[in-house]
């Protein structure tokens, strides 16, 4: 497991988002529209777009660090570690949150092979 952990490409994708204001950053191949969209349109993408794509970029390296803490506690036995970060992804908003006029969604366990509780 240890050889198959990637640093430079987490470390590249998190160095693009950061320079946001300049750079956009691509992780997710849904994206290629809205970027090739915001070329066409404005001959660059918009610092909106820039923005939003650092954020779904800083969300994707902390879900992959997230599993490779959870590999370590598992084999380090850890039972209760000091912190602990779950990746969970979209699947629907729901009617309402607990009161009506609130907003709600669900989520479902991003990797089903990891635990969801500890």
């Amino acid at each position: 497991m240890i050889e198959q952990i990637d640093i430079g490409g987490p470390a590249m994708i998190r160095a693009a988002a950061k320079n946001y204001t300049d750079v956009t950053v691509l992780v997710d191949t849904a994206d290629y529209d809205t970027v090739l969209d915001d070329i066409r349109l404005h001959g660059t993408t918009t610092l909106e777009t820039r923005k939003r794509l650092a954020g779904k970029a800083f969300s994707h390296t902390a879900f992959y660090d997230s599993q490779i803490s959870a590999f370590f506690n598992e084999e380090n036995g850890v039972e209760f570690p000091d912190t602990i970060t779950f990746g969970y992804e979209f699947a629907t908003t729901l009617r309402y949150g607990e009161n009506p006029h609130q907003n709600a969604a669900y989520y479902v366990n991003a990797n089903p092979a990891s635990p969801t509780t500890m």
